[in-house]
């Protein structure tokens, strides 16, 4: 499918089309969940802490997920919730002729599901590698060749890098490009985009975004997109 002229809306995953944090979730399906729940917490304060760098981050959430069922982290991911307002959004923004991307440095598997659920056209994503049914704990990075920038933070995906390659794939402008997310995985992308929207943003994005929502429903950020 071809969108050669044709505006762009690129989206986080975690917290702007999903509800839940994804990682989080998939942990409590895992033996001993409060330890594991505890540890992860702990990694993703070190992380905000640049104690440890963000691709070390996922590595080790990454990991925790040794030894699950691959079908019981399908069924899991099968009943995430989407943001409130999510399917509206997403059929709006297509009748307006919109392609829609997800750019997450979370789940592939866990982005597919949102993809097909909400008709998006493009998806990028890491992947847990899965042996005989059963997830490894090791992540799979394509898309990590970085388009560095002042404070980048080196995530497994680059947002920025995918961005500009399927912007320059698609014939699309940058200014043509709305970029919506709401933490600090995001802000290399928002900030390349011709108008970014931090849906409920944490300080970081809000500072750096052109737009700052706070709401429970997806639908608030179509009056910043659709005039």
């Amino acid at each position: 499918m071809s969108f050669s002229n044709t505006r762009l809306i690129a989206f986080d995953l975690d917290g702007t089309l999903l509800k839940e944090e994804s990682v989080l979730e998939l942990l409590k399906l895992q033996e001993s969940p409060a330890k594991k729940l505890e540890l992860a917490k702990k990694i993703i304060y070190y992380t905000k802490e640049k104690a440890i760098g963000a691709a070390t981050e996922m590595n080790m959430l990454s990991s925790m997920l040794s030894g699950m069922e691959a079908e019981k982290y399908r069924q899991r991911i099968d009943s995430f919730e989407l943001m409130q307002g999510a399917d509206y959004v997403a059929k709006k923004l297509k009748k307006e002729g919109y392609a829609l991307a997800i750019l997450s440095d979370g789940f592939l598997m866990v982005a597919n599901h949102v993809k097909r659920k909400l008709n998006f056209d493009y998806v990028f994503a890491n992947e847990l590698e899965v042996k005989n049914g059963i997830l490894t704990g090791k992540l799979i990075t394509p898309y990590n060749e970085k388009m560095p920038y002042s404070g980048c933070i080196n995530h497994n995906l680059c947002k920025r890098k995918v961005l500009t390659d399927l912007c320059r794939n698609l014939k699309v402008e940058l200014k043509d490009v709305v970029a919506v997310g709401n933490g600090t995985s995001d802000i290399c992308f928002l900030d390349i985009a011709g108008k970014s929207i931090g849906f409920n943003p944490n300080s970081t994005i809000e500072e750096i975004a052109d737009v700052s929502i706070k709401s429970n429903d997806l639908k608030d950020i179509l009056p910043h997109i659709i005039n």
